[in-house]
């Protein structure tokens, strides 16, 4: 990782690095991982002093094994101090949230920390960027930041903006510079009765969406094949076909693990989204059978399916409202497993069934109440049926 952050930055250099040359006599010798760390570390540090400044992204860190993440995140915090900005995403929390019998740590909001900012509007918090756009200031230190709650706010205008790009003018006055399709058969009938069909069309996706870009895209997908408000319209009992397979993919990743981590963590998924509103952490552990020594115990094994709240009780959900009927629904058959498995008391029927009503009848999945759970062959058999909104 630190070979490959130098290879970037070291592009069309005048003269050779000689602490890079060095590095690379380590790696012809044969010498220890440590050597050679400390090696292209050095190498590293050299060429950052060389530059005003430089940024690294580094995308599904999650990836890595509890041991990797604990040595790189090591080298991480070393490289900040010679000017290397790092910005890192996951699809568990990587912060230290804690003990679960405690209070979180998480900041849920931040301010701007330039050093010569003078804009005094930043007393208040900032939603994602660490600077106000008057300083653009380099921060200091580290900040954690979620994004996976995207205010209504944010997400209205997206969604408007992708409907207009993908159907055409709709109305909705949203602003954008790229050039926009001429009208879909579907834009035509969204635009009439005064846009009422597109007004309703989005905020069914931004309702649905529950703060989630991920859902939002693949609701607006939805929409790209549909020739008519109809189409749309049409009531299912089921989730759509694009939205089921992003999440066997990710129960995929999660039977990919060692055994004993791949059965506990089908069992916390199967366990936790019994209820719409999850489970607290004490009972989920009643039910395993197992105490937890830290919140990122949970996250690694479920790979972010389930998240914990901020609550006294620690309630362990699912990561989305539509995983939950995913789950409770019994579309994949090694969560059916997991949870007909586990002996569990009876949730109310008021807590395991979502009511949701968005009007004018845009379609939606409906939870349905069964006294007996729905067998692997009868999801599978609903799950590919056809696609519906």
């Amino acid at each position: 990782m630190l070979n490959s952050i130098w290879c970037q930055l070291g592009k069309n250099l005048d003269t050779p690095c000689k602490a890079y040359q060095q590095y690379q006599e380590t790696c012809q010798k044969g010498s220890r991982a440590a050597l050679r760390i400390m090696a292209i570390r050095k190498a590293l540090e050299v060429r950052l002093h060389d530059l005003d400044g430089s940024f690294v992204v580094l995308d599904d860190l999650d990836r890595c094994s509890p041991a990797l993440d604990v040595l790189l995140r090591d080298q991480l915090a070393m490289l900040p101090r010679h000017r290397l900005k790092i910005m890192t995403t996951s699809r568990y929390p990587l912060w230290d949230v804690g003990e679960l019998d405690g209070e979180s740590v998480v900041p849920e909001d931040m301010s701007c920390d330039g050093f010569t900012c003078l804009d005094l509007s930043t007393e208040g918090p900032l939603s994602l960027f660490w600077t106000c756009a008057s300083c653009w200031d380099y921060p200091s230190g580290a900040e954690d930041i979620e994004i996976g709650s995207i205010p209504d706010s944010s997400m209205k205008p997206f969604v408007k903006w992708d409907l207009q790009r993908e159907h055409g003018d709709l109305g909705f006055g949203v602003p954008s510079k790229a050039k926009q399709r001429p009208s879909s058969k579907l834009g035509i009938a969204l635009r009439q009765n005064n846009g009422e069909g597109a007004e309703e069309l989005q905020k069914t996706i931004v309702d649905r969406a529950s703060g989630n870009v991920g859902m939002a895209k693949l609701r607006l997908e939805l929409t790209y094949a549909s020739a008519s408000l109809e189409e749309v319209k049409a009531t299912r009992d089921r989730l759509p076909r694009n939205i089921v397979a992003i999440f066997d993919a990710g129960i995929s990743r999660i039977e990919e693990q060692a055994g004993a981590q791949r059965e506990l963590g089908l069992r916390i998924i199967a366990a936790s989204c019994q209820a719409s509103q999850g489970v607290p952490l004490k009972t989920l552990e009643q039910w395993l059978g197992q105490t937890f020594r830290s919140p990122e115990e949970i996250y690694q094994v479920t790979g972010g399916l389930v998240k914990i709240d901020r609550t006294t009780e620690r309630r362990v959900e699912a990561y989305h409202f539509t995983f939950g009927l995913y789950v409770r629904e019994n579309y994949n058959e090694s969560l059916f497993r997991a949870r007909s498995a586990l002996r569990i008391q009876r949730v109310p029927r008021s807590a395991s069934v979502g009511n949701f009503s968005y009007g004018g009848g845009i379609a939606g999945e409906r939870e349905i109440s069964r006294s007996f759970p729905v067998s692997p062959r009868q999801s599978s058999i609903k799950a590919c049926c056809g696609d519906a909104f």
